[in-house]
């Protein structure tokens, strides 16, 4: 197979030359020294417009998807809440973050009361929670107090499938019933539902979407399961190429029969890009750049929505994730992604903490820091298996 074009950009060219993903384009192309210095450039450059919030290791569940080890919570202990409030505070107003995801496990008393906080001392900030819709039940009601602008609920393909990934039966019936009750609560303007694509629950998760959509749930986030080598999760729980571009279809021919729906399939492992760029050449063709990603839409960019539905294809490199995402994890520490897959985190992976450094400090100095090795290597194996399709 020949090598396909440079994806279409929508932006002006000098604005993605500037952009992370410009320069990533650009290193693609170069030696392994010069490489190195255009994927510095782009952390130099660019400061994380979000924050991911590790407020604690501990979670009831045990999900095959995971990419946690049952053991996390024993290597990261979490911090008192009162903590928690300088730091959140320093990243607004140091790095003029104004998006904070609560990322880590099962949603606490603690967490939820620093951001409660945050959002009395900054109306303007976005805040995201994640949760199963079960871990949730003990501290529902203090969610109101956070005013959140989003509340994810992870549901994993229909009852069997969902029950069987999570590892606990009724977990869906549960689960569901949860998302419900945000909805009918009004917690939050959008409750949107959350899944990691994986080989168990891949031909129940469309049918999924459609029985929620029915429901009356319009926000649908899909996410192929990431493994983290030698750890976890295990490697059959991947998606492989043909299943995947498959799936991508079967979501296309879905869209016409859901009402006024948001999907969102994003990847980012690199196995699965070059999935599509390899086995669905024409799709890869029309896929956009975006400020650190690729993205690929239906319909297209000014065409109408079908029955008000869209469907989004997005693909985020690995390498390019530290300047999207500040993630703090339970001690403080800036923290690399896929660490938390060792659970105790390798020192080597930690570029600064919180509470002993200044986070201009820890984000100006990590291009040149040890962490940064983690981004290189990411680089590398996206260099690898995609310098021939872009």
């Amino acid at each position: 197979m020949t090598a396909l074009q440079t994806p279409s950009i929508p932006l002006a060219a000098n604005i993605v030359a500037k952009a992370p993903i410009g320069r990533w384009m650009d290193a693609l192309r170069m030696s392994d020294g010069q490489a190195i210095e255009e994927l510095r450039q782009a952390y130099c450059e660019h400061l994380p417009t979000q924050g991911e919030m590790i407020f604690t290791g501990a979670c009831d569940f045990t999900c095959q998807h995971c990419i946690y080890p049952p053991s996390f919570a024993r290597f990261n202990k979490a911090l008192p809440a009162d903590r928690w409030d300088g730091m959140l505070e320093d990243i607004r107003q140091m790095l003029d973050i104004r998006t904070f995801v609560y990322g880590g496990r099962s949603l606490t008393p603690e967490g939820l009361d620093v951001l409660t906080r945050l959002r009395g001392r900054c109306p303007d900030v976005q805040i995201g929670l994640i949760d199963n819709g079960i871990s949730m039940e003990p501290v529902r009601e203090r969610l109101h107090d956070v005013r959140a602008d989003w509340i994810d609920i992870s549901l994993d393909g229909q009852e069997r499938d969902h029950d069987l990934q999570r590892g606990r039966e009724g977990s869906y019936r549960a689960g569901i019933e949860g998302a419900r009750w945000l909805v009918d609560s009004g917690v939050a303007p959008k409750v949107n539902i959350l899944t990691c694509l994986t080989t168990i629950n891949r031909a129940s998760v469309i049918p999924m979407i459609r029985e929620l959509n029915a429901e009356g749930f319009r926000n649908f986030f899909i996410t192929p399961v990431t493994i983290v080598e030698g750890v976890r999760p295990a490697p059959q729980l991947r998606v492989e190429g043909e299943s995947l571009v498959e799936f991508i279809r079967e979501l296309r021919e879905a869209l016409p029969s859901m009402d006024e729906a948001w999907v969102e399939l994003t990847f980012y492992s690199t196995e699965y890009a070059k999935n599509v760029a390899m086995l669905a050449p024409e799709l890869w063709r029309q896929f956009s750049l975006d400020r650190d990603g690729f993205v690929w839409a239906e319909p297209a960019e000014g065409g109408e929505a079908v029955g008000g539905s869209q469907l989004f294809v997005r693909y985020y490199p690995i390498s390019l994730t530290g300047v999207r995402e500040l993630i703090v994890n339970t001690n403080g520490d800036v923290i690399m992604p896929k660490s938390v897959g060792l659970g105790q985190v390798d020192r080597k992976a930690v570029a600064g903490n919180l509470l002993q450094q200044d986070v201009r400090q820890i984000v100006a100095e990590l291009p040149r820091s040890n962490a940064f090795a983690f981004y290189w290597k990411e680089f590398q194996h996206e260099q690898d298996l995609l310098r021939r399709y872009v």
